[in-house]
């Protein structure tokens, strides 16, 4: 038995790490057939036999295979030797549950175990001189039981969370990353399943401390045991190093792909660390790779988010157009780098910390980015908001085309979410705002404040001046003292009965209306197609022209005057079979008269007509007038021309619908209402 007799002599030569073995146990193991060899298949010697390549010596207790002994011969060290008769092993008894071995911490093969699959599940004194500590390894053959993880629920989003984030829940210091970490996932409760990956008993193994081993080992038992077959977990492990740019050469760079490996065997869609290099360097990869999502602990929060609230996570058409707005969703984190103000000397960490805060502060955030018609994202807003006060906390934009018109749409949408959610005071505190963005807030009705933040009001009231100052006296009493003296800046109560102090405080205080404010309001009838252009309104099968939707002002033209006068307001009454109805009311800045080619000049940025639709607008007399208009606000409520000729006959006033009429004050702030609240 030449075979045998040079693994016995190879595992002799190897008794300072395995212990000296008698021969009586050697000769055991062979009868029993329970010594596997590994031999060079290039023959030597005069029987034609190849040289013993290594050897691995075994038994079989209950339902596992316990190691013995596993040992190449140096000649053949670093082939992948013990691979093979690790892998030979696991296929000749498929149906044990795995093998299992025991090693000191201390020997050189301790390092080896990881490499080849096991993982390490607990330590033992040893029985040598000293008792040093034996680790139990564990290679699974992919078996479930008991405590194996049956797979996702219906009801919540499972997570696997990575060794540092781990110790952060099970072990961290009282330090802010810590207690962030904590604090994120216990806000979550019952909305998530946390699970870990057999890997991260590797890396409790690699810590020195013992108690500290011993505790996060007990800790780890509380969690459902990740079951998958090796074979699948190598696949996925060599998919996702071949597609990086460099092999991984630490071992921790393993430990983090592994978890994703394991994660993505099992069918976990979500990995959640908080290693920066690692989210960096593959995030992008996994999720091509293996349909992985890796993200931070703050992210988990907007995921959650989005997986409860699908539908607040559709791409929208930005006001009709080409462009749209989307809510960042777990999955477009990365997208967020691109707005990052290095020319202002911001620090990517620091940018990173207001995405997660805002992400972790779900369901009370947002995070919306609007895309260019070719997909690139070229304004983020994130804001978050409490009470009545709304915090924007980012406002960023890149260079575009159309910079001055988009920064006017992101402040309105600010003002929306404003008024959606019942906040009067709006607070921009990014200390890192563009620039362009921050000239549209102020031009918005913004006041700087302390620290150069930018306070705004929002009052989404349809009331008489009575009622309007009691509601703007209540939103200054609520802020506080610094803010509330600028605030007081932004608008002042007596303003209110002039037309100029009016149309001030409706477009400072937006989306507010003031009912019986000396403004002059005229009823314009206006063609559907005109409306759709300018408007939006009624929806088209395709998009307006993005020149025209993106912008906060229009002009309007027709052919003679009517006595138009700005300041004033228009409210726009859609004619044609199937429409007739008034459908919202903009702010009137500007009327002008003139020849039809110097008005198309100078509004043709603003307006739908083309130029021989002007020329044919002013007739022979070849004069037109435009009307120049801002702040649009779309009725919820479009008023009905049955419904505007009742109100009419109870006001004493008869509606004429072929030109433009004034109507009478208490006309028109009940079509404000009507429009803004319905028939209450």
């Amino acid at each position: 038995m030449p075979l045998f007799e040079e693994a016995k002599a190879l595992g002799d030569s190897e008794a300072r790490f395995l212990g000296l073995l008698p021969h009586a146990a050697w000769a055991d193991y062979a009868q029993r057939g329970q010594i596997l060899v590994a031999v060079d298949p290039n023959p030597r010697g005069p029987n034609g036999q190849g040289k013993l390549a290594g050897y691995v010596a075994f038994r079989l207790p209950r339902q596992e295979v316990a190691v013995a002994h596993l040992v190449i011969h140096p000649d053949f060290r670093g082939r992948g030797i013990a691979r093979l008769l690790v892998e030979e092993l696991r296929h000749r008894y498929p149906e044990r549950r795995g093998l299992a071995l025991n090693c000191r911490r201390d020997f050189p093969a301790s390092k080896m175990w990881p490499v080849l699959g096991f993982v390490s599940t607990g330590e033992r004194p040893g029985r040598g001189q000293g008792g040093l500590p034996l680790t139990r390894w564990w290679l699974d053959n992919g078996h479930p039981d008991l405590l194996t993880w049956n797979g996702p629920s219906d009801s919540l989003l499972s997570i696997v969370i990575d060794t540092n984030v781990f110790i952060d829940i099970h072990a961290g210091a009282d330090g802010e990353i810590s207690d962030r970490t904590r604090e994120v996932l216990d806000s979550l409760g019952d909305r998530i399943e946390v699970l870990v990956s057999p890997e991260l008993l590797n890396e409790i193994e690699r810590i020195d401390d013992a108690e500290k081993r011993r505790s996060l080992r007990g800790a780890a038992q509380a969690y459902s045991r990740l079951v998958a077959p090796p074979d699948e977990i190598r696949r996925l492990e060599g998919e996702i190093v071949s597609a990086l740019s460099k092999k991984p050469g630490r071992i921790q760079d393993r430990s983090d792909i592994l978890h994703i490996a394991h994660a993505a065997a099992v069918g976990v869609r979500v990995v959640v660390t908080r290693d920066r290099p690692a989210l960096n360097k593959l995030a992008e990869i996994v999720g091509d790779k293996c349909g992985v999502l890796l993200t931070t602990p703050s992210n988990v929060v907007a995921l959650v988010d989005e997986l409860e609230n699908e539908s607040a996570y559709a791409p929208v058409v930005f006001m009709r157009t080409d462009y749209q707005l989307n809510e960042i969703d777990s999955g477009s984190v990365q997208m967020l780098r691109g707005f990052l103000s290095t020319g202002t000397g911001e620090k990517l960490a620091a940018f990173e910390r207001e995405t997660e805060f805002l992400a972790a502060a779900k369901p009370r955030s947002r995070r919306v980015v609007c895309l260019s018609p070719t997909g690139e994202p070229i304004a983020l807003v994130g804001l978050d908001y409490s009470g009545s006060t709304i915090n924007v906390r980012l406002a960023r934009m890149c260079r575009t085309p159309i910079a001055i018109s988009l920064a006017a749409q992101m402040t309105e949408y600010v003002r929306q979410v404003a008024a959606s959610l019942n906040c009067s005071l709006v607070k921009v505190t990014d200390s890192h705002l563009h620039s362009t963005l921050r000239d549209a807030f102020i031009a918005d009705g913004y006041a700087v404040g302390n620290s150069s933040e930018l306070l705004g009001l929002v009052l989404p009231t349809v009331a008489p001046r009575t009622e309007a100052v009691d509601a703007i006296s209540e939103v200054l009493a609520a802020a506080g003292e610094a803010e509330r003296l600028v605030l007081r800046s932004l608008v002042q109560e007596e303003s209110f009965h002039t037309p100029s102090g009016a149309m001030r405080a409706e477009h400072v205080l937006r989306p507010f209306r003031l009912t019986d404010a000396p403004l002059p309001t005229w009823l314009i009838p206006i063609k559907p197609q005109f409306a759709a252009d300018l408007f939006g309104w009624p929806e088209q099968l395709f998009n307006r022209p993005s020149s025209l939707g993106m912008s906060r002002e229009h002009v309007y033209y027709k052919a003679r005057s009517a006595g138009e006068s700005a300041p004033g307001r228009t409210l726009w009454y859609v004619s044609g079979y199937g429409h007739q109805q008034i459908i919202a009311c903009s702010g009137l800045v500007d009327v002008v008269d003139g020849e039809p080619d110097v008005l198309y000049r100078r509004f043709q940025r603003l307006g739908v007509y083309t130029r021989s639709q002007v020329r044919a607008t002013a007739g022979s007399r070849q004069r037109v007038r435009a009307l120049h208009v801002t702040d649009t606000e779309i009725f919820p409520y479009p008023v009905t021309l049955s419904r505007l000729k009742r109100l009419g006959h109870q006001h004493g006033q008869n509606v004429q619908l072929v030109s433009s009429t004034r109507m009478i004050a208490g006309l028109a702030g009940e079509l404000l209402r009507e429009g803004r609240l319905g028939g209450v």
